[in-house]
């Protein structure tokens, strides 16, 4: 996530690179979790009835 002035990346590298795997199992066990989960179901319209022309 970048906030504010794009140089913020290049200061703050060091931060980044610090980042280990271990850290990133953590946040995602935290984040990846069952009770954190949302299901939906997406139907798409196609299954409903076209207008057709009709001669006049």
């Amino acid at each position: 996530e970048l906030k504010g002035d794009w140089r913020s990346v290049f200061r703050r590298l060091g931060a980044i690179e610090a980042i280990t795997v271990e850290d990133v199992q953590r946040v995602a066990q935290n984040t990846f979790r069952r009770s954190n989960r949302t299901v939906a179901m997406i139907k798409t319209t196609d299954d409903e009835p076209q207008p057709t022309a009709t001669a006049e």
